[in-house]
């Protein structure tokens, strides 16, 4: 049985406002500034699918936080980034060693689907406790006239899911062509 790393998973002992922000902004930021050539909105689904997770439940779930689902996920979403912003940095510098521009078009063919199933699973081990605490809604009256049940949401969510995530892996497959297929023909 997979054993939950505490040291990787207990998100409250984190300063949250500093790990929000460099959330936020690391993302979303190399696309968005023009740093990488990639589309702003492929890296808005991405950005918001990760964030959503990472605050609306891990952050507010405590019981989630050392689940195994979330050590994979984080496990993943590390093991990506390492790769990932190195590649922009020398890429930007033009001096990106072939081997690194294939690692980052290369390692989320595994862990993508990895990571997508972890924000599944924590998602539908999230609802429970969603229903339970009223987590994340908006009850009627209020002074913006608008209910909001979070619980439903992620239920449509989770249905939405795999389209979601086909469009983005689809997209990363397409971005691995240009990029790695280039590679090879011109050898």
């Amino acid at each position: 049985m997979l054993r939950s790393v505490s040291v990787a998973t207990n998100v409250r002992s984190l300063d949250t406002r500093c790990v929000r922000y460099l959330r936020l902004t690391l993302q979303a930021s190399p696309e968005t500034e023009g740093l990488v050539p990639s589309s702003p909105i492929t890296s808005l689904m991405q950005w918001t699918g990760r964030s959503h997770v990472l605050f609306a439940i891990v952050y507010c779930i405590a019981e989630l936080q050392n689940s195994a689902a979330t050590t994979i996920l984080f496990t993943a979403w590390a093991m990506t980034e390492i790769i990932r912003y190195p590649q922009y940095a020398l890429t930007s510098l033009g001096v990106c060693p072939g081997w690194l521009t294939w690692a980052r078009y290369t390692v989320f063919i595994p862990l993508y689907p990895i990571g997508v199933v972890a924000e599944i699973s924590l998602m539908y081990k999230a609802l429970a406790f969603v229903k339970k605490r009223n987590l994340h809604n908006l009850r009627m009256p209020n002074q913006f006239n608008f209910a909001f049940d979070y619980h439903n949401f992620v239920i449509c969510l989770l249905l939405m899911y795999p389209f979601l995530w086909w469009s983005l892996y689809s997209y990363m497959w397409r971005q691995r062509k240009k990029k790695v297929g280039q590679k090879k023909k011109q050898s």
